[in-house]
């Protein structure tokens, strides 16, 4: 088992050192950008509630901002 992921992470290193700078750059930017937006996620429904929401108006709020988010378009970089 340990051989597999070795070889698995080896394998996906080597990946990554063929490809571009600009390629290695975008991958990092985006894994950097995709921990912080979720590093306090999980706790938002805890503030919202903290600040006297009810769970139908956390669901709402989340409904609206999943909207929101769907509406607005994704820049890509490349």
């Amino acid at each position: 088992m340990a051989y597999m992921v070795g070889r698995a992470i080896g394998r996906a290193n080597e990946f990554i050192s063929r490809q571009g700078h600009n390629y290695r750059v975008a991958v990092i930017r985006s894994a950097a950008n995709s921990f912080l937006a979720n590093l306090t996620a999980q706790y938002d429904s805890i503030y919202t509630v903290a600040l006297g929401a009810n769970s139908v108006e956390l669901g709402t709020i989340n409904s609206i901002g999943n909207g929101i988010a769907a509406l607005i378009p994704r820049r890509w970089d490349g």
